[in-house]
């Protein structure tokens, strides 16, 4: 008899008392890495730059004599991307804006509004940051007020 032969009985003894004493556990191999990118969230973005500033750039008092008026903002270096009007004091109807860069190109947003004391409203400039040199309104004010004041600010 071949050697093997002779421990092939023995080996089936030894292999038949190990194995009941082991403890088979599956195991689940880790998804590939495609899988695992698509279940996890997306990384969370960098919160956005704080706006800028706000600063304010002209005032007049509508006299309710006028209906238009043109407001130099004496500002000659920098530029804006956008603008606020406020208006104070009293209610005003504002139809008109017409914002003239010192480029020479002009910017007339459409404006039939209504302003109460205290409410503003924002025009965002066409293109990039773009100076201004000055800025003519159409109004009027509006009955059961006096003299409304409007602030303009730039950012």
């Amino acid at each position: 008899m071949h050697i093997a032969t002779r421990l092939w009985p023995a080996a089936l003894i030894v292999s038949g008392l190990i194995m009941p004493a082991c403890t088979v556990t599956t195991v689940e191999a880790p998804p590939p890495d495609h899988e695992t990118r698509a279940r996890r969230p997306p990384p969370s973005r960098p919160p956005p730059p704080p706006p800028s500033r706000w600063e304010k750039v002209a005032e007049l008092s509508v006299d309710g004599k006028a209906d238009r008026d043109r407001l130099k903002l004496g500002r000659s270096e920098g530029g804006f991307r956008a603008l606020q009007f406020k208006v104070l004091r009293s209610r005003m109807r504002m139809y008109d804006i017409t914002i003239n860069f010192t480029d020479g190109s002009s910017y007339s947003p459409s404006t039939k509004l209504v302003f109460e004391p205290g409410d503003t409203r924002i025009v965002d400039l066409p293109g990039s940051i773009r100076t201004i040199r000055d800025i003519e309104f159409r109004y009027a004010d509006m009955a059961g007020g006096g003299q409304a004041h409007v602030e303009v600010w730039g950012r």
